[in-house]
């Protein structure tokens, strides 16, 4: 079944269920796995949750999307955050580097590059 996710285009690739377990889970729940046709954010399928009742398939959709949506907003949130971190690493790397070449050069000591 082809569901659109944020102008992103997924496929509901199964369903399963999940038994209630006082530990892990507090009620029964159908898992919902999606697949998208190309990644988003380095993501390329995701499972959610959703109550466990039986459901049209107009019911069933709209419970996904809303699910899925608020899910692939957060997915999409972190990779951001993601991102930036690790080129503001590359940065702090490539200016270390830099302190570390200089302070070996000067003090005429052998330096090695900190790798990625």
């Amino acid at each position: 079944m082809k569901i659109q996710l944020l102008n992103y285009e997924a496929e509901v690739e199964r369903i399963t269920v999940q038994q209630a377990s006082p530990r892990w889970h507090p009620q029964d729940t159908i898992v919902v796995w999606l697949l998208f046709v190309v990644p988003v954010a380095s993501t390329i399928s995701f499972a959610i949750e959703i109550e466990a009742r039986d459901c049209t398939q107009e019911e069933f959709i709209q419970v996904v999307k809303l699910r899925a949506e608020e899910k692939l907003r957060d997915i999409i949130r972190r990779d951001a955050e993601c991102r930036a971190f690790m080129l503001d690493r590359e940065e702090k790397r490539k200016s270390l580097n830099r302190l570390g070449a200089n302070l070996a050069e000067r003090l005429d000591i052998p330096f090695t590059l900190l790798e990625k």
